[in-house]
């Protein structure tokens, strides 16, 4: 009789993502196919179990699924000689009708795949409001009609940056759907093309001056988290403008070299958001002050941390007291990488391309163009060392890092 289960790769991809494939079993025959279900590290315990419920669950109704067709097709598949003649039947049709695709239980399924934290916090948040909204627990995707969207829109409309975020995430799930269902026949239906994407508002300019920068980098600072949020900010600052969550989970260092893929945007990027980032010789010495001595990633944050959330949250919470102290409204660690950016444009006269490159950004214009150039990252390195040498004048900061009262 054919049986069913599962098995998580040995191997994880260049992202940290590790694929889960269902196994199919007949007459002492192995079958594996994907079950589109994607864990890291993270979700695992040290022996190799799937300590995520959500992902647990996930697979467990998937397996249920299957064994359930097996069950439903036992006549049939007891006359099987061979596993892929058993795989045919239990996967034909499995593409279900338009009657049957639930917008919710797929969009739970897209966003499982994500590995960025913070943006799988926005889609929860999205499909929160929009279950709230509609009053429904489930919706077919062809009822959610450009009347419907509009009429969305409307709702979210006095917040235009959750209007323009949350339609934005509706239609990635929609064209991810659209893509896995729409073969000859149109399953499932566009109705983006018939509204006007809602214009997210002005985003708010973080970028400090360099005196700024300066004044965080002299504060003399009372207690550890006010020490640790300047640490923290400075050590992004240094590092272009590094994110929490990315100095929290890399785990690649070759002398004085960080590698590392961008959380935000490596799953919409063929080289997986790729950066390599050289420490500067004026950030040394805080950069040794959080080396992560076991080697399992550069910094020993996710030993202070159970997670990159709560680092971010806690630095922001230490630059806000800073923050006030040094005269600077609304302190807080993103403010880092803007500052690079603003202070580079601005200060050094920097072209925008190379600003564009340093913060990892990418553009349809110039996808074409960059892959006839192999990459060197010796441009980001001299980048980096012009705006470190105009803020802090090629001296060494390493004292003002440690400094407390």
């Amino acid at each position: 009789m054919a049986t069913i289960g599962f098995q998580i790769s040995d191997y994880a991809k260049s992202n940290g993502s590790i694929n889960v494939r269902l196994r199919l079993t007949h007459n002492k025959h192995n079958k594996y196919f994907s079950s589109g279900i994607f864990v890291t590290k993270e979700d695992l315990s040290r022996s190799g179990n799937i300590k995520n419920k959500v992902i647990g669950s996930l697979i467990s109704e998937l397996v249920t699924k299957y064994t359930n067709r097996i069950s439903a097709y036992a006549e049939e598949i007891s006359r099987c000689s061979t596993v892929n003649e058993v795989y045919r039947i239990i996967t034909r049709d499995d593409k279900p009708k338009q009657a049957e695709i639930d917008f919710f239980e797929y969009a739970e399924r897209y966003i499982n795949k994500k590995q960025c934290k913070k943006t799988i916090g926005s889609y929860r948040t999205m499909l929160s409001s929009f279950r709230s909204f509609i009053r429904k627990k489930t919706i077919n995707f062809n009822d959610i009609t450009p009347t419907l969207l509009r009429s969305y829109i409307e709702h979210l409309n006095p917040s235009r940056r959750r209007a323009s975020l949350y339609i934005t995430l509706m239609k990635s799930v929609f064209n991810t759907a659209i893509k896995e269902y729409n073969d000859d026949t149109i399953v499932i239906k566009n109705p983006f093309k018939k509204i006007e994407m809602p214009k997210g508002a002005t985003p708010e300019k973080r970028g400090l001056t360099v005196e700024q920068i300066r004044a965080i980098a002299n504060h003399k600072c009372k207690g550890r988290r006010e020490q640790f949020a300047k640490d923290m900010f400075l050590l992004s600052f240094c590092l272009v403008g590094m994110n929490a969550i990315d100095l929290y989970d890399c785990d690649t260092i070759d002398g004085d070299k960080i590698t590392y893929y961008r959380s935000k945007t490596r799953g919409r990027r063929d080289d997986n958001a790729k950066m390599v980032v050289a420490i500067p010789p004026i950030a040394k010495d805080i950069a040794d002050k959080y080396r992560d001595l076991t080697q399992k990633k550069v910094f020993n944050l996710h030993i202070r941390y159970a997670e990159s959330g709560n680092l971010n949250s806690n630095i922001n919470k230490g630059l806000k007291v800073i923050g006030k102290k040094v005269g600077i409204e609304n302190l807080q660690m993103y403010c880092a990488r803007h500052s690079w950016a603003t202070i580079a444009a601005n200060d050094c006269r920097m072209d925008i391309y190379t600003i564009h490159k340093a913060l990892n950004h990418t553009t349809s214009k110039l996808k074409i163009t960059e892959t006839y150039i192999r990459q060197n990252w010796k441009w980001l390195e001299d980048a980096n060392n012009q705006v470190m040498d105009y803020v802090f004048g090629g001296g060494d900061i390493s004292e003002l890092l440690h400094k407390t009262r």
